[in-house]
């Protein structure tokens, strides 16, 4: 384990760093705070578009594809039916911004493809929660 780990240390990124620590947080953050916890999802979105965009990482993009889709179809109803609500100011605002949550599944993805280890962290973190 010490071995995989300085391996890790050394070969890693730091965006690939940081989102691992966003996320290996996350569950217990979601027992702290809504605040801390959709401050990391959003953090670690925006970590997930720095590494498909710029670093050129689409790959995964294309084995997700249908997931996308369903996402984005699932994402329009919601939009739509805000429009018709009765309370559209409450809950225009929270809603819109759900897509942060998809990113933040891509980025959890991205980590278990890239790092077979990664599952393990992540369920530690879960247990330890």
């Amino acid at each position: 384990m010490k071995i995989i780990f300085n391996n890790f240390i050394s070969k890693t990124n730091n965006l690939d760093k940081l989102l691992i620590s966003l996320i290996f947080l996350f569950p217990l953050l979601l027992s702290l705070s809504i605040f801390t916890a959709d401050l990391f999802a959003s953090i670690s979105a925006l970590i997930v578009i720095i590494l498909f965009f710029i670093k050129e990482n689409r790959k995964i993009l294309l084995k997700i594809k249908y997931e996308l889709y369903y996402f984005f179809a699932f994402y329009l109803i919601i939009l739509i039916s805000l429009f018709f609500s009765s309370s559209f100011e409450k809950s225009f605002l929270p809603s819109f911004f759900y897509f942060r949550y998809f990113l933040f599944v891509i980025g959890i993805y991205y980590l278990l493809n890239k790092y077979p280890f990664f599952l393990k962290i992540f369920f530690y973190s879960l247990i330890f929660t």
